[in-house]
Parts: structure tokens; C-alpha cells; sequence
């Protein structure tokens, strides 16, 4: 399947979640138990309760958040990559989503390689599977660089603008 790095990038990201919110309960007791105690183990166990507390009020929701934007994101590369070809308005009525936020997404998916096999064609309104496009060779006309690309449509990777030429071949 070709969402399998998404898939692994979530699962790390809940992982590492669910134990800084760990850390983060655990840091207080251990905050309650170093001051009451007067020993160097005890010092220890209340410096890491701090640094637990603290760099937890801010990390544990973060992690979260970014938990939750990758599992959205890895919802969408299955649903992509159950499908040979899939349209932006059929992927974001799937998905939930806007087609200016649907389309966004996959870019995301396709330029971080987490949804290989995998490219947009005809101006960004189709997801397609690559080994069903033809590869092209073309010159921009914008800047005049020489480049490869599948598909009928293809963004120039020196100036970032769409080609929507002739291929030389």
C-alpha cells in the first residue's frame, strides 16, 4: 500500500503523545514527592517532575494537535490509495473536507513522500496513480528549463509554475 509512511509517521506521533501526556501527570507527584523528601534522590525526582510539568503544559497539546492533523491526513492517503484515480470534489466529499483544503492536503502528502505511486494530473483536479502515466520530457516555457514529468499537466520543478505545454516527445 502506498500510505504506509503516514501510517508509521501517525503511529510515532501518537506514541510520542501518550507519553509526554504520561510524563506530564506522572511529573507532578513526582514535583510533591521531591519537596517533601530532603535527599539527592529525592532533589532528582522533583527536577524531573518540573521539567515533566512544565515542558508539558506546552508539549502535551502540540503533540496532540499534530497527532490529529496526521491521522486526518493518513485517512486520506487510504482513501487515495484504494483508487486508481480519484477527483478533488469525490476525495473531499469522502474526506470532509474543502476542495481547496482537500487539494492542499494531498500536495502535502505528495511533496513529504508520505503517499507514494501517486501525482496530480489535469491542473491539480485528479489524484492518479503514476504507474498509469505516461513520463514526458518538456522545456518550461516560463523559464526554459528542461525537466520530466508524468501526466498531461506538471509544475515545473525550477520556478514552481504549471506546464501546460506540449511535451517534446
Amino acid at each position: 500500500m502506498s500510505a504506509t509512511k503516514i501510517i508509521k509517521a501517525t503511529k510515532k506521533n501518537f506514541y510520542m503523545a501518550l507519553i509526554w501526556s504520561i510524563l506530564f501527570v506522572a511529573g507532578i507527584p513526582m514535583i510533591v514527592i521531591g519537596a517533601v523528601h530532603h535527599s539527592g534522590a529525592w532533589w532528582i525526582m522533583m527536577i524531573l517532575g518540573i521539567v515533566f510539568t512544565a515542558s508539558g503544559i506546552w508539549g502535551v497539546p502540540l503533540t496532540w494537535v499534530m497527532y490529529a492533523k496526521k491521522r486526518k491526513l493518513m485517512r486520506m492517503a487510504v482513501v487515495i490509495s484504494s483508487s486508481e484515480s480519484l477527483t478533488i470534489d469525490v476525495l473531499s466529499d469522502t474526506v470532509g473536507r474543502t476542495q481547496p483544503e482537500t487539494r492542499d492536503a494531498v500536495r502535502e502528502l505528495l511533496q513529504k513522500g508520505w503517499l507514494t505511486g501517486y501525482a496530480f494530473v489535469d491542473q491539480e483536479d485528479r489524484v492518479k496513480k503514476t504507474s498509469t502515466l505516461d513520463i514526458h520530457h518538456a522545456v518550461c516555457e516560463y523559464c526554459g528549463a528542461s525537466f520530466e514529468f508524468k501526466g498531461t499537466n506538471s509544475t515545473c520543478p525550477f520556478c514552481g509554475r504549471y506546464f501546460t505545454g506540449k511535451p517534446l516527445d
